[in-house]
């Protein structure tokens, strides 16, 4: 399974927004506050029961298919540390929501590894 860094998903989102161009790198001051929206991000899917990248994104390894929509709520949850609100954030609030909906008709994902079983002849 292809995989995406936390970095990638961190840029994306910040391009999103403007606040970096295509190609640029990220600040580390930059990285952290949009990290930190990335956690937020992760955990508040989680605790909607929509998808479990927690371990994903400990591992800084996430599965390819999620980096559009969790770039998108990324952007969406870091929009007010850039001074962005009125119609962007409202903008930003409903692709968000298309794409917590696309996340949720994905095939279910959960990072953590089933217990194996020995069956025996």
């Amino acid at each position: 399974m292809i995989r995406v860094s936390n970095r990638d998903v961190v840029t994306r989102a910040l391009e999103m927004l403007g606040v970096i161009g295509a190609g640029q790198s990220v600040p580390a001051e930059d990285f952290e506050k949009v990290f930190k929206s990335l956690r937020g991000a992760v955990a508040w899917l989680n605790e909607r029961r929509v998808v479990d990248l927690i371990s994903a994104v400990e591992a800084d390894e996430i599965p390819a298919q999620y980096f559009d929509p969790i770039s998108m709520i990324t952007a969406f949850k870091s929009a007010p540390s850039y001074g962005l609100g009125g119609e962007i954030y409202a903008g930003l609030k409903a692709l968000s929501d298309e794409a917590e909906r696309d996340i949720a008709q994905m095939k279910p994902y959960s990072w953590r590894k089933q217990p194996t079983t020995n069956e025996y002849f």
